[in-house]
């Protein structure tokens, strides 16, 4: 639950060190689609190159871009490989393009820097392995329940205004001015690089991920119970001082990229062969007259 997710934030000194990358969650809709393509082809150059003048470190220049929620992903993510392949662009190709051609809208997606894994039974273990979330809606549609699923897992959140949606006022505010725990603005109008520069201040520093993570955690109890549970008078003030009261489970593991490849690769093989099988089937099935309408049929 969310007092156990926090005692292991605070606790934990290997928490930060094993999440890594940035992910996204949610449905094929408009706003949503607008918000993956700019990740795609605007934030994850400019995370790529982000310099240590800027706030940038080698763990924020590798990280990958997670899409999680819908096999749409994996198209878009497709698509930008045909994007960057179409202005010769090595650097982003290296990024986003797979190794095999797949056919259209068939996730997962696995790149050097992309996983669009399609839908996920338990997107918990993907947030869980994070470090930070991705939310730069520019789109205001009701409540932002990917916002309120990040909270829950605390992560820190870099997102718009928008994103903030159905959330508190003072946590409105907060997104606006880009204070834990959520980072930026951002804002899909800009250049990317504010983002990456948003996204560096937390990502590239452990104590001040804690923070914002512990920020996230906080906010979430509070959302869930409607009262201030985490302020100096709520019955739960003093976990983020007190000592911890509960052993944290291991981390999962970081996603083995490799290994996501290989797993991807095998199920196009023997996807491959499946429909091999079945069109000598069927060509054996028509050749011999056994398929209702078949013209041979009609001639016997």
């Amino acid at each position: 639950g969310l007092v156990g997710s926090e005692m292991c934030i605070r606790d934990s000194a290997q928490t930060w060190g094993a999440r890594k990358d940035l992910v996204f969650v949610g449905g094929g809709t408009y706003s949503n689609r607008k918000v993956v393509r700019w990740l795609l082809r605007e934030a994850l150059p400019a995370i790529s190159s982000l310099s240590d003048v800027d706030g940038g470190c080698d763990e924020l220049r590798n990280a990958n871009l997670m899409l999680a929620g819908t096999v749409v992903w994996a198209e878009e993510a497709r698509s930008a490989c045909k994007d960057a392949r179409s202005k010769n662009d090595a650097e982003q190709v290296q990024r986003v393009c797979s190794a095999e051609a797949v056919s259209r809208g068939r996730p997962p997606h696995t790149s050097a820097r992309v996983w669009a894994p399609g839908r996920l039974d338990n997107v918990g273990n993907v947030l869980r392995r994070s470090r930070v979330f991705a939310a730069p809606a520019d789109v205001p549609s009701g409540i932002s329940t990917k916002v309120w699923l990040a909270l829950e897992h605390g992560l820190p959140i870099a997102t718009t205004i928008d994103g903030s949606r159905g959330l508190p006022a003072q946590a409105r505010e907060n997104a606006l001015h880009g204070r834990a725990p959520f980072l930026g603005p951002v804002s899909l109008e800009r250049d990317a690089t504010h983002f990456a520069k948003a996204v560096s201040t937390t990502y590239c520093n452990a104590s001040r991920w804690r923070h914002d993570a512990l920020a996230a955690l906080q906010l979430a109890k509070d959302l869930e119970s409607r009262a201030p549970w985490t302020g100096p008078d709520g019955p739960l003030a003093d976990l983020t001082s007190g000592p911890a009261a509960m052993a944290c489970a291991a981390p999962p593991a970081p996603l083995d990229f490799e290994k996501e490849r290989a797993v991807a690769d095998c199920q196009r093989e023997r996807e491959a062969k499946d429909r091999k099988k079945l069109r000598l089937r069927l060509r054996a099935a028509c050749e011999g007259g056994d398929l209702v309408g078949a013209p041979n049929a009609s001639a016997k």
